[in-house]
């Protein structure tokens, strides 16, 4: 069974938990206190800048090498491919407006209603970042593994790292 190129995506994804956790924790943090201290915002911006290194790179691979591999194997246009790419955007979305108003508190924007979305907003990004994680790690990954051999599943390791290693681009516009 080829999985390498696989196992890169889920140390990614072993990633994204963590960053999903620092998520939560900003929450709880902001039901407890409604002001942001220097701290809260260093937080924050951890996580504005994993979205931005980790996540969006980690949606180009997939949608730019992995996904495009597997229609050999899989429909493009529905089943897993098509409702993981819908799962891309709605990740992307909600990351980025999670980085806007979390953008505006942490410059000192401290509205009621602005925190409710904050708090909205994370929620919703953290479940669908935890359901696409799911779906990829014990449906799609164990389903595909068998679909490369050594040396495509090789190919496509070698994209991924040249991908992760390449300048960031703006953003994931789908």
């Amino acid at each position: 069974m080829a999985d390498r190129c696989l196992q890169h995506l889920l140390q990614d994804h072993q990633e994204g938990e963590r960053i999903v956790a620092d998520i939560e924790s900003l929450v709880q943090a902001q039901k407890q206190d409604r002001t942001w201290d220097a701290a809260r915002r260093e937080s924050f911006a951890q996580v504005v800048r994993f979205y931005e290194e980790v996540v969006l790179g980690h949606i180009q691979k997939e949608e730019r090498i992995l996904f495009p591999a597997l229609e050999g194997f899989l429909p493009h246009d529905m089943g897993p491919l098509a409702v993981l790419r819908g799962e891309h955007r709605e990740i992307a979305a909600n990351f980025r407006r999670l980085c806007e108003v979390g953008g505006m508190l942490a410059l000192g924007r401290m509205d009621a209603p602005l925190q409710e979305e904050f708090e909205r907003v994370a929620h919703a990004t953290i479940q669908v970042t935890r359901d696409h994680i799911y779906k990829e790690d014990r449906v799609l990954f164990p389903m595909v593994a068998r679909f490369f051999s050594p040396e495509r599943d090789e190919f496509l390791l070698r994209e991924m790292e040249a991908m992760a290693a390449a300048p960031k681009e703006a953003a994931f516009e789908k």
